[in-house]
């Protein structure tokens, strides 16, 4: 694990590379840097990493759009988008 940034594992002692990709692709959407998405892509492949996240629950809007215009793929896609809706909604405040 040495090779991504040392920060996104700041609260998990060596995730295994094999059983946790999942939660290691995702703490790199949400943590990381450009050069760590680079490493988990060449460390799992680009269709695993494509797979891992239009499945995931985890990204923000940002993420979606981001890894939208990465893989070339239709935001929509993404299970979040769809079952999380991250369609931006009119904020409620206390007194409206």
């Amino acid at each position: 694990m040495t090779q991504l940034s040392p920060v996104l594992f700041w609260d998990v002692k060596n995730p295994d590379l094999a059983h946790d990709q999942t939660f290691i692709v995702e703490r790199v959407m949400e943590l990381g840097t450009l050069d760590d998405f680079r490493k988990v892509l060449s460390l799992y492949g680009r269709e695993v990493v494509k797979h891992i996240l239009l499945n995931s629950m985890r990204l923000s809007p940002r993420d979606v759009h981001f890894c939208g215009v990465i893989f070339e793929i239709d935001e929509s896609l993404f299970a979040c988008y769809t079952k999380k809706s991250l369609i931006q909604k009119p904020l409620r405040y206390w007194n409206p």
